[in-house]
């Protein structure tokens, strides 16, 4: 069965996911600059804290029912905000060491742990494209963190960390999107997130100068504006068009490394950024036929693991 899409909401659709990769670039930015100030547990606490006054400023103005942020299924949420905030402690680590080009291109490795991971915990069938793609996609990898070619090889690896972490963000993400309004993700990330932060804040702890919590500030701005329109944008459009769209974040990081710290990517970074690149769509495009579930897959026990 075809639908179609209208002109307007087409545009609408590229500009959201334009917007949301730009703006996950800016976050990189801001936590590479607020690294040289506070440790990474402390800048994903002011990320979370700062996210959750946006959102309720956000849900005063346009939710009218505070009962449509009650969840159905909290405990995935409580997954998704533990995996979710390591994600971004490792990204905020790597940046820390890296270019955004270097940390955004092995960032980028999420999806093919997504791909990886999909067989044993979905259950989905991994065909000869698939694989293909994640060996080539891997290969990419590889290109980048030669030490004569990365800036960091420890970054390197942070840089990897949050890229396996964000495979399975995605992978939860897929069980939560069957139940739970994307307001209702956000909100309870944030909310989550704060709590669990707020446990190791004490042991990192620095005060915040008015110049390093306007960065943290920041970070939690275009973060919100990131699962905003990122949202937007798979509303507006195919699935497939929005999740491509992602791969501009490696356009918007070598901008950003060169407008603002004069940086300009070694080749072979551009070469494994756009391998990782053409091997996620290929997987993705793959992804957009369905699949059918191995013969031993049951998906209320799988459910159940999430």
């Amino acid at each position: 069965m075809t639908h179609n899409i209208s002109t307007a909401d087409v545009i609408k659709g590229l500009v959201s996911g334009l917007l949301a990769t730009l703006f996950m670039s800016l976050t990189s930015v801001f936590a590479k600059e607020a690294a040289q100030y506070h440790h990474q547990v402390e800048i994903v606490f002011f990320r979370h804290l700062f996210s959750f006054f946006f959102i309720l400023i956000f849900t005063g103005l346009f939710l009218r029912n505070i009962k449509a942020l009650k969840p159905v299924r909290f405990r995935t949420h409580i997954v998704r905000a533990v995996l979710g905030s390591t994600t971004m402690f490792f990204l905020f680590y790597a940046v820390k060491y890296l270019s955004l080009a270097e940390a955004s291109s092995l960032f980028l490795t999420g999806p093919l742990f997504l791909t990886i991971l999909s067989w044993p915990i979905l259950g989905e069938r991994v065909g000869f494209i698939r694989i293909s793609g994640v060996i080539v996609g891997l290969a990419g990898a590889w290109l980048i963190i030669q030490p004569a070619h990365i800036s960091s090889f420890t970054g390197a690896l942070l840089a990897l960390a949050s890229g396996f972490f964000s495979g399975l963000v995605m992978l939860t993400l897929r069980w939560m999107g069957r139940t739970e309004p994307p307001l209702v993700t956000v909100f309870w990330f944030a909310t989550l997130g704060l709590a669990m932060m707020s446990v190791f804040l004490p042991f990192f702890w620095s005060t915040p100068t008015s110049h390093s919590l306007i960065l943290m500030a920041g970070i939690g701005f275009f973060a919100s504006l990131l699962q905003y329109f990122q949202s937007l944008s798979y509303v507006k459009l195919p699935a497939i068009t929005a999740g491509s769209l992602m791969y501009t974040m490696l356009i918007w990081s070598f901008f950003l490394d060169l407008i603002i710290w004069g940086v300009v990517p070694d080749k072979m970074i551009i070469l494994g950024g756009i391998t990782i690149t053409a091997s996620n769509i290929a997987i993705l495009l793959r992804s957009a036929h369905p699949t059918k579930p191995s013969p031993d897959y049951n998906q209320e026990t799988s459910e159940r693991k999430l």
